[in-house]
């Protein structure tokens, strides 16, 4: 794959390994401030008795919103330097340009943490009441978590847990087409607690993309201020390429392949795919 774009060879063989890449100023900062202020016109007009200036109303742990298609999200998921990233790591034409952003899990801060912070991944194959994943990642390309406002580590940074991606691989691979519960994807991997966790923290405008099959949770917001933030699934235009002879393998398709033994990748001989990539935070 080229890497033409904002991601630099080094980045892409970490997200291989690591299962995430954070894309600094991803979008401008005042995109990011412009749709926070949309938020809060609907966090004020859903929440009864919520009010942005008084921190005593802010009485829920955590409060989602639905996606918006409104001009800041629409900028926010088609800036430049975001699809570039995209086509990095997808693969040009291979996944779906999107009008807007969301779901928005907006998270106060709090003196305990929120009883919602399982592990577990996204998945995008609807069955019945609840959400498949199967190998081939059908309809999800990658999991992008658009950061709306500062997020600190300890401001409610969505914990990730690093390389798990390659153990979700492993997992669903013998399931084929049939796939399973996304729910019950992390209680399936008896070595998940193994795994270093490093934080989705950063600047308003930054967007950390994450591998389909990365483990994660929400994190604690023991901040002053709530924490705005974005998962959006960003959809694919077709299912990942597991035969080992496909040529131009994309970045996300390489790790899937390095799980399954499908292939060597030199680029990664000798690395822990157990560790943080460099700069992210881990805990």
């Amino acid at each position: 794959m080229s890497t033409l774009g904002p991601l630099t060879a080094p980045e892409i063989d970490a997200f291989v390994r690591d299962g995430f890449v954070a894309v600094h100023r991803a979008f401008p900062r005042a995109v990011a401030d412009q749709a926070r202020q949309l938020l809060w016109t609907e966090l004020e007009s859903t929440v009864p008795g919520l009010d942005r200036r008084r921190r005593s109303t802010w009485t829920h742990p955590v409060v989602r919103l639905d996606g918006n298609g409104a001009p800041p999200f629409f900028r926010a998921v088609n800036a430049p330097r975001l699809t570039a990233a995209l086509d990095q790591l997808v693969g040009p034409g291979r996944w779906q340009r999107q009008r807007g952003i969301g779901r928005f899990p907006i998270r106060f801060p709090t003196a305990e943490p929120a009883d919602d912070g399982g592990w577990h991944i996204d998945a995008s194959i609807p069955m019945g009441d609840t959400w498949y994943a199967d190998i081939c990642s059908t309809n999800r390309a990658l999991l992008a978590l658009f950061l709306l406002s500062d997020v600190p580590p300890d401001g409610g940074a969505t914990e990730l847990r690093v390389g798990s991606h390659l153990d979700v691989a492993r997992l669903l691979a013998p399931l084929g087409a049939r796939g399973m519960d996304h729910a019950d994807v992390a209680e399936r991997l008896p070595h998940l607690a193994d795994r270093p966790t490093a934080l989705a923290a950063g600047r308003a405008g930054d967007v950390f993309l994450c591998h389909p099959f990365l483990v994660h949770r929400s994190g604690w917001n023991r901040r002053g201020t709530p924490r705005f933030l974005s998962n959006c699934g960003i959809r694919s235009t077709g299912p990942l390429r597991l035969d080992p002879a496909t040529e131009d393998v994309t970045p996300v398709e390489r790790a899937v392949h390095l799980a399954l033994g499908l292939a060597q990748d030199p680029a990664l001989v000798g690395d822990d795919t157990g560790r943080p990539g460099a700069g992210e935070a881990r805990r």
